[in-house]
């Protein structure tokens, strides 16, 4: 129930905007680009009504706001991103130092976008699905290996209909490459999952932190955009991370068989 409703809507978004092109009309596309990233919440909460669950829907809501955790995790889930784009800026800057100018830097206006991201952008509507349902659901039936897997699989899918709706070139490497940092932040979430006693938030924390430094390097060096090397030096320090977490998690596995 949950996977045909999350990949069915991202369909229906797409023919959406595919009917009113042919059409000549003009959808609202800031609105429904912020609401389509509710899809996994939408699916999570039809399948809960489908079972009539509704001590889950409580202990779902309840997940979202529960913050009392290690703050180890805080601290990981906001500087794991921070550092792996630093890393791609300073190896950028010792090979490309002209791109570094600085652009027009308002600081109220970055920090609030810090906060409305996660509502406007996906990292809340999406995590309440993936992490909150999704996961620890597949966890029941499946290693965490495997569950993580699945998830990367499914959430990899979702986002190809948003995507050619925005129309991003999604040909050449694109997609194997977002398929495997996809897999890569999917074992970092299920390694804060297993030690996050069911937080949702520190999900919320962690997605929102990921997509955030992109926009915030943007935003303060515009021309970094025009090289491809920060790009792929983010891309391969998240992907180490992600390989890092799926190895803890195997590790623990194993621990868990003994």
């Amino acid at each position: 129930m949950f996977v045909g409703v999350v990949l069915g809507l991202p369909v229906l978004y797409w023919a959406a905007f595919s009917v009113a092109r042919g059409a000549n009309v003009e959808l609202p596309r800031d609105m429904l680009g912020a609401l389509r990233g509710f899809g996994p919440t939408i699916a999570a909460l039809v399948a809960l009504v489908y079972l009539n669950d509704k001590g889950s829907i409580r202990s779902l809501w309840a997940s979202v706001i529960k913050w009392r955790i290690s703050g180890r995790l805080y601290a990981i889930a906001l500087l794991a991103p921070m550092a792996a784009m630093a890393l791609a800026l300073l190896i950028t800057y010792f090979n490309n130092p002209e791109v570094f100018a600085l652009g027009d830097i308002n600081v109220i206006k970055l920090v609030a976008i810090f906060f409305i991201l996660p509502i406007v952008d996906g990292p809340l509507g999406e995590e309440i699905g993936w992490r909150g349902f999704f996961l620890p659901l597949l966890m029941q039936r499946h290693n965490a290996i495997m569950a993580s897997l699945i998830v990367a699989l499914v959430w990899f899918l979702w986002h190809l209909p948003h995507y050619q709706v925005d129309g991003r070139d999604m040909s050449g490497d694109l997609l194997p490459r977002y398929l495997i940092f996809t897999v890569a932040l999917s074992f970092i979430h299920t390694w804060l999952f297993k030690r996050a006693q069911g937080s949702v938030l520190i999900h919320v924390i962690f997605h929102n932190m990921v997509n955030y430094m992109v926009l915030l390097s943007f935003t303060l060096f515009p021309a970094v955009a025009t090289v491809a090397l920060g790009e792929t030096i983010y891309f391969v320090a998240m992907v180490a991370l992600g390989a890092m977490a799926g190895l803890s998690i195997w590790r623990q596995s194993l621990s868990d068989r003994l």
